[in-house]
């Protein structure tokens, strides 16, 4: 007994005290073919020892039991470009995975170092608006809260108009028009909660676990993306882990969730990832902890799912799936104020069920050229639910009623290949076919519809690439987008080049950027008699905008590095009403004065919009435990209705700038400590007056809307921190992070909303102090 208690603390102890190293494992691959390149060697130095690894056939190398801790890594290979990585976090839990790109040199001069990372093959022909970023910064981030979307308010250009949402407004743009893409197939909006004609939603249903290199696209980009006006969100799923069963659990905001990935099997390269989650708020609902919202308990789950799996001759498959419920229940007593709706005596409800899944195949057909197949179905179902008292036989009864089902099956087939190291040539075809279930009714309005229809939208594309030099590069497009409902189509030219001058980036970028309107827009019917209704809006054309940047980028010194961009866009084509000069499809979203009445007006192509600023971005990247990120961005965005008036948009609030300051501090080898503070300090969001005395004669809120958006809230401003103490055992790691959103409690206002029951203005406010506790482990 004395012996067997003897050599399981011998055991503990030898584990305990054994050093702490990891594995770093990865792709070596030609940026502009995507081939693997054999025989490359992969280097990292840890207190000048050299740790190393050469690729084999199909380009993956293992670099065995370096130390954990901040590690540089560089990739070089006989006639390409060196590229290297820094300040990477090697953690004990789990395997690094590090992919290089390497370029192939023009010319056998000396050794060109690539600092920065190669752009993947969805954006190899962007040439700049372009923003990469990896699930470390995410989770680094104060007040980002593991949500894509909220880091993107980070960057230059990109804001937010409610704390209680991921929406985010580009440049001055609808948020509604941003692009989704997964795996290189565009998808419907990734939230939980998420509604019609919407791109955002409270809570994300992307699990940060789960995903990789990642891209967001602020303008003018490359023609294999399309119907947006605005921007674009180009997001990648990992690899699971191929030789290794690795785990993740955590409990925080977004939910408490519990994550595997590993091989099938030891005899097979195939791997799989599935990560599950449950709303933390729901949890502690369940068990009667008394959370302070009363019934309006955000219950939800989600899971992400992934699977790889690589063949000899048959090419790579990947398949994915994001699954999501989502459920939430308001009553309002006429006491209580919130953000979501302002009706007394009302209860709202709103249920979610959404999948979106993928499949990919890639295939080389040789070392230059190969084709990827990308199909994803989606299936979105959304039901919204109000029933108010009647104050006379006092019984709650329904007075509005939304269901919505909207099924979605999209192709992306692409070939790519590399004609020589000058030039790179892509050709490709987008198709998705929409399939609209939607039921609405109205007791207030006396209005019922019910619609079900079918409709597709197909483009094809092309982008070529041809570098003049080393510093010279050309990048040219063009998009043909067909809309089955109406029979339009456009052509949509895309163009652009880079030069670099020294320590100096120089690019200047050209794209004609097509929309489609929100499905309701055309489905929804119009009142043409008394009590006759008919469709009037199925002939609106594509919403188009012209863009321009002019961009330059410099090292101000080595660590320092700052970038300019002057943009300016265009927009025509844009839906009006010819009833309310001042209505704009721009404004859409947006509240009650942005256009509700878009489901009962006809609309016309005759309205206009602009978009003008520069937006600046000045980095010091993380070296030696410390990084910076300033932002600001400059803008005005107006647009022009049925009266011929330019009028602000609603989403211009003129200025936005952010300050991410972090530093990480090594306690032992074991064991950091990191602070984070984000500042966001922008300009307050755009408002309609409410005519008081009209208001009260109606009942209900009336908008002076000759003065649409004339008038502006006061400017918004908070502070997030972030502490984090981050643990490494010899087979685990542990980090627990306090997160504290707007830190100070400033009284930033929501909106001002007209109360029927007092015949008042009320004021409401944006999220106050908002303290978020996380653990997570990795093992």
């Amino acid at each position: 007994m004395k012996n067997w208690i003897a050599s399981i603390l011998l055991v503990v102890t030898t584990i305990s005290l054994s050093a702490q190293t990891q594995n770093i494992k990865g792709v070596v691959i030609d940026a502009q073919s995507e081939f693997p390149l054999p025989q490359a060697t992969v280097v990292t130095t840890v207190e000048g020892t050299d740790y190393w690894a050469t690729t084999n056939f199909d380009g993956e190398y293992t670099i065995e039991n370096v130390p954990t801790g901040k590690i540089t890594i560089k990739a070089y290979y006989t006639g390409f470009s060196t590229q290297h990585f820094s300040n990477l976090n090697l953690v004990s839990g789990k395997e690094l995975v590090v992919n290089f790109r390497l370029l192939e040199k023009l010319e056998q001069i000396d050794e060109v170092v690539i600092v920065s990372k190669k752009k993947r093959e969805s954006t190899a022909f962007v040439s700049t608006s372009s923003a990469e970023f990896n699930v470390e910064q995410v989770g680094q981030y104060a007040g980002s809260l593991n949500d894509v979307s909220r880091m993107a308010m980070n960057y230059a250009g990109v804001s937010a108009s409610d704390d209680s949402r991921n929406d985010i407004i580009v440049r001055g743009n609808n948020p509604s028009s941003l692009l989704w893409v997964i795996e290189g197939v565009a998808v419907p909006s990734p939230n939980h909660y998420s509604t019609s004609g919407s791109s955002g939603g409270p809570v994300s249903m992307l699990n940060i676990n789960t995903l990789s290199q990642s891209n967001f696209l602020s303008g003018a980009f490359p023609a294999n993306f399309g119907n947006t006006t605005s921007a674009a969100f180009d997001l990648q799923f990992k690899k699971p882990n191929n030789t290794k069963t690795e785990y993740v659990a955590q409990i925080g905001f977004a939910g408490a969730e519990l994550g595997v990935e590993g091989p099938f099997s030891k005899n097979s390269k195939a791997s799989y990832l599935v990560n599950y989650r449950y709303s933390t708020l729901a949890l502690f609902d369940k068990i009667g902890f008394d959370i302070g919202v009363g019934s309006a308990v955000p219950k939800y789950q989600d899971i992400n799912t992934v699977v790889n799996i690589p063949t000899k001759k048959a090419g790579t498959f990947k398949a994915w799936a994001i699954g999501g419920l989502s459920n939430i229940t308001f009553n309002n007593d006429g006491e209580s104020n919130n953000n979501y709706f302002d009706q007394d005596d009302t209860t709202l409800s709103q249920d979610n069920k959404n999948l979106i899944s993928g499949l990919s195949h890639h295939f080389f057909f040789n070392k230059k050229t190969s084709s990827k197949i990308a199909f994803s179905y989606s299936d979105v179902n959304q039901t919204i639910k109000m029933d108010t008292l009647n104050t006379v036989n006092n019984n709650y009864e329904r007075s509005f009623e939304e269901q919505l089902a909207t099924k979605r099956l999209a192709i992306n087939a692409k070939i790519n290949t590399k004609i020589n190291s000058k030039n790179k040539l892509s050709l490709g075809v987008d198709y998705t076919n929409y399939n609209l279930d939607f039921h609405i009714l109205n007791v207030d309005n006396a209005y019922e519809n019910t619609i079900n229809k079918k409709t597709a939208l197909t483009a094809l594309y092309t982008n070529w690439q041809h570098r003049f030099s080393e510093d010279l590069v050309l990048n040219l497009g063009m998009r043909y987008q067909y809309f089955e409902l109406n029979n339009q189509g456009v052509v949509e030219p895309r163009a652009g080049l880079k030069y670099q001058l020294g320590k100096t980036n120089l690019s200047l970028a050209y794209g004609l950027h097509s929309n489609m309107n929100s499905m309701m827009s055309y489905f929804t019917k119009q009142e043409t008699a008394p009590m006759q209704y008919d469709y009037r809006n199925l002939d609106l054309a594509f919403v188009q905008s012209h863009h321009i940047v002019l961009g330059a980028s410099t090292k101000l010194s080595e660590k320092l590095n700052l970038k300019a961009e002057l943009y300016y866009q265009y927009l025509f084509n844009v839906p009006i009403s010819h009833k309310d000069p001042t209505y704009s499809i721009i404004n859409s979203g947006y509240g009650e004065a942005g256009g509700a009445q878009i489901f009962f007006d006809e609309l016309y192509n005759e309205g206009k919009g602009k978009n003008y600023g520069l937006d600046l971005t000045l980095e010091y990247p993380l070296n030696n435990g410390f990084y910076t990120l300033l932002t600001g961005s400059f803008y005005d965005s107006s647009y022009q209705g049925y009266d011929k008036v330019w009028r602000n948009t609603a989403w211009n609030s003129n200025f936005m700038s952010s300050l991410l300051i972090g530093k990480e501090y090594t306690i032992n080898d074991k064991s950091t400590f990191a602070a984070d503070i984000n500042l966001n300090y922008a300009g307050g969001k755009r408002y309609t007056t409410i005519d008081l005395a009209a208001s009260e004669q109606a009942g209900e809120a009336v908008y002076d809307t000759e003065k649409s958006f004339e008038n502006k809230l006061k400017d918004y401003f908070r502070t997030d921190l972030k502490l984090s103490y981050k643990r490494n055992g010899a087979k685990i790691s542990q980090e627990w992070s306090l997160d504290l959103r707007n830190a100070f409690d400033i009284k930033n206002i929501f909106s001002h909303d007209y109360n029927a029951r007092t015949n008042r203005i009320d004021t409401s406010y944006q999220t106050g102090l908002l303290p978020v506790v996380q653990y997570r482990i990795l093992f």
